[in-house]
């Protein structure tokens, strides 16, 4: 058959008009599919919780377009198209991220620095008052006991020193957790209970006046006279000082988990953990005659120390050793705030003995049974150096882990 000379185009396949052919160039854009890398998980240090930056990675996405230029001469063969990434949408790796450590307020800043004030003010304020018109001999069988108002640091010089540096370390701790810092959540618990044991072991101290004018109340004799014991707002405050100490650590329990980092040498734990014990027990070993139980049991005599007084140098014995095994064996970060926090109080009490800072300076848990001075035990001196010195490691192998793992 001869040709027909018609052509019937629909046998034949669908064609574009050219834009060249056409004689007009124009852009066409359209969004490309991108394989996009695994949102990274960055952890939130205040809230506890992940913080999943998927949805501004997939803005960054969108923004990645791929321009088509018509008329451009091919770039790979007649099917290939010039492209150009946008420059919004370039993700340069070796830019710098924002920094995590926003400053975001936090409740605990409020109620560190809450209980800081507490404390500094029951420095300034007065703590017993004892007045009498009683004419006091210094040949009663008794003892004179003394009138007049007392203050943290009449009952030992060195006392309010250590208040302040708790103050001090639940402010810091405060703000570090406006930054996320888990050590600094840490530090306010720690600084917490070392207050508090502290504060408790002041209380105990200014019983010891009361209870020489109780003590002299109860001797028999033919004088009428009238004593006034007053427990002053200072002496109320240290009681609110401790027990707010306390509620922080409890408050700060709850970042206490698993940092997202590697956790710290168990072995250094342990041992800071023994170290922690063994400051403890140190003030509680008997020197001369004295027996162990005159720790806690009171013999009866007229000379007994108050049951305040001895609650209160166990408690702080109590809390040194608590802040100390509880912040070791945690291995985390948190644990070495909590360490630091509850042990410094201590630890200046200690070194003003040493040292003789100040007038009249009291060691830790005021001193041994039968101690006539404030000599601190050797096993005290072993125990807080040990725990000072493997505290300092387990916090710059930390910091040196956080810079290696930038």
């Amino acid at each position: 058959d001869e040709p027909t000379g018609s052509i019937d185009t629909a046998d034949l396949p669908a064609t574009q008009p050219s834009p060249v052919a056409s004689g007009t160039a124009r852009a066409v854009t359209t969004p490309v599919e991108v394989d996009e890398p695994e949102a990274p998980q960055l952890y939130d240090f205040i809230t506890d919780e992940d913080t999943d930056e998927r949805a501004v990675w997939e803005a960054e996405a969108a923004t990645s377009v791929q321009t088509t230029v018509a008329g451009a001469p091919p770039l790979g063969g007649p099917n290939s198209m010039a492209t150009r990434q946008m420059p919004a949408a370039a993700h340069d790796a070796a830019q710098p991220r924002p920094s995590s450590r926003r400053f975001r307020f936090s409740a605990t800043l409020v109620a560190a620095t809450a209980t800081a004030i507490v404390g500094i003010v029951a420095i300034a304020a007065n703590i017993v008052r004892i007045t009498s018109d009683a004419r006091i001999q210094p040949s009663d069988p008794v003892g004179a006991f003394r009138v007049g108002d007392w203050q943290v640091a009449d009952l030992a010089t060195n006392l309010a020193g250590a208040i302040v540096i708790a103050t001090v370390g639940l402010f810091v701790g405060g703000l570090g957790t406006c930054f996320g810092m888990r050590w600094a959540s840490g530090l306010v618990g720690g600084s917490g209970l070392g207050g508090a044991g502290t504060a408790a072991l002041a209380i105990g101290l200014a019983e010891r006046p009361i209870h020489a004018a109780k003590l002299f109340v109860a001797t028999p004799t033919t004088e009428q006279f009238t004593i006034t014991i007053t427990r002053d707002a200072g002496y109320w405050l240290l009681f609110t000082f401790a027990v707010l100490g306390v509620l922080l650590f409890f408050l700060t329990v709850n970042l206490a988990g698993s940092d997202r980092r590697p956790a710290l040498n168990p072995w250094l734990a342990a041992v800071g953990a023994l170290a922690a014990v063994i400051a403890a027990c140190g003030p509680l070993l008997p020197v001369g005659e004295a027996s162990f139980d005159q720790n806690w049991v009171r013999t009866g005599t007229w000379a007994d120390e108050p049951a305040a007084f001895l609650t209160g140098r166990l408690l702080q014995l109590a809390a040194l050793a608590f802040t100390g095994v509880v912040g070791f064996l945690q291995v985390r970060r948190w644990g070495i705030g909590v360490v630091i926090g509850g042990t410094l109080p201590v630890t200046w009490l200690a070194v003003s003995v040493l040292f003789d800072l100040g007038l009249a300076p009291i060691g830790p848990a005021y001193q041994n049974p039968g101690e006539t001075g404030f000599d601190l035990h050797g096993v005290t001196i072993v125990g807080l150096v040990a725990l000072v010195g493997l505290v300092g490691v387990a916090a710059v192998a930390a910091w040196d882990q956080a810079i290696r793992e930038r």
